[in-house]
């Protein structure tokens, strides 16, 4: 290992035989621009959300609220696989993913006849996306595993991989799924951001 602590002592010619850790291609972590979609209404305090998520026509339905005030989304309930639009929002051109964070609880909502007992343990899934652009990726988490180990209340990650977006108009789209799991779970974070 290379003591440089800064990239400008290589502009200045450190030594080319001592070892040196770089990245290259694109990382979520280098982000210039971010964008809140946890859809929170600033106007009242976030008390309610800024664009009530919409409700496709496909049978089912899925209970989000606002936790606290305005700093999480509750995701309690949702009966089978489910989707809609969450947000609008603008994009740069440039390339852009979706993430996030979770707190996870213990607890059960309402169980889909069809979920399997298996999948108790699991939070219920969701997935935001863009189309033809960012996406996480179907999302759920063994919350029994987590309330075993640490207790109730562990925080997770998650991150997309980047999508390059010409700029303009979007839709955010949402897909939930009480199949996978039937455990409630609050989104604490979640932004689109622009990575370099």
């Amino acid at each position: 290992m290379s003591n440089i602590t800064s990239p400008a002592q290589v502009l200045r010619g450190y030594p080319a035989n001592r070892s040196v850790f770089a990245t290259s291609g694109l990382s979520s972590s280098l982000h210039e621009r971010s964008i809140n979609i946890l859809n929170n209404d600033v106007i009242d305090g976030g008390s309610d959300f800024d664009h009530p998520p919409t409700n496709n026509s496909d049978g089912g339905g899925t209970t989000w609220s606002i936790s606290g005030n305005g700093d999480a989304i509750f995701f309690q309930n949702t009966s089978g696989g489910h989707g809609g639009i969450w947000q609008y929002v603008y994009m740069e051109e440039g390339y852009w993913c979706i993430k996030g964070s979770v707190r996870l609880t213990n607890t059960d909502a309402t169980i889909h006849s069809s979920t399997s007992a298996n999948n108790y343990k699991y939070t219920h899934s969701f997935r935001f996306y863009i189309d033809s652009g960012p996406d996480t990726g179907t999302l759920k988490w063994d919350a029994d595993a987590a309330a075993t180990a640490v207790g109730v209340g562990c925080r997770m990650a998650f991150c997309g991989v980047p999508v390059y977006m010409t700029a303009g108009y979007r839709a955010v789209k949402y897909a939930t799924n009480g199949y996978n799991g039937v455990q409630q779970v609050y989104i604490t974070n979640l932004d689109i951001v622009r990575v370099s």
